[in-house]
């Protein structure tokens, strides 16, 4: 993957400051036992991998930072209602970008949060990827926290992506029934 050319890194920098004002409005009103904030990280991408490829839905990875308001407002207001799912859209992961706890990666490999991140080129927070059964993206990443507005339509829309081209990977595989 390539890193972000500088551009891009301000564009994501002036989204994320433009949606400040919400973040802290919605953390300030947010009641004590709705700030809960923990996604399941990631530890074996491997084996979620299959499970989603079975179920035909994406890995999703939540890049973040610890103390990242724009990190915990994307986790609180639209990853951890996705746990909360009867029929689940995605199995939600996260990864900090600059953590040494290791991880197995989709190939199998050990590797820190942190070596994964710059694998893919993260350089910015929160950065939300979707993830085939092999490690492939299956969908546009969401970079930032964009418009507040706006975000909960664009992620419906990459899970639907993703959920689509996973089901044409699983289409393609030989069936030994």
């Amino acid at each position: 993957m390539r890193a972000m050319n500088g551009r891009r890194k301000f564009l994501a920098f002036s989204t994320l400051l433009a949606a400040m004002p919400w973040m802290q409005a919605n953390a300030e009103s947010a009641p004590a036992d709705s700030r809960q904030t923990s996604l399941p990280l990631a530890a074996d991408l491997a084996a979620d991998g299959r499970i989603a490829g079975e179920q035909n839905i994406p890995v999703l990875v939540l890049f973040s930072l610890p103390g990242c308001p724009y990190c915990e407002a994307v986790r609180r207001s639209f990853l951890l209602p996705l746990l909360r799912e009867a029929a689940p859209r995605a199995l939600v992961r996260q990864v900090d970008i600059d953590s040494s706890l290791v991880l197995t990666d989709f190939q199998g490999r050990n590797l820190s949060h942190q070596a994964f991140a710059t694998r893919e080129g993260i350089a910015l927070t929160p950065v939300v990827g979707f993830y085939g059964p092999a490690g492939e993206p299956v969908a546009a990443r969401l970079v930032g926290a964009m418009l507040p507005d706006f975000y909960g339509s664009y992620l419906d829309e990459a899970l639907s992506k993703a959920a689509a081209q996973i089901r044409a990977i699983n289409a393609q595989k030989p069936s030994w029934r």
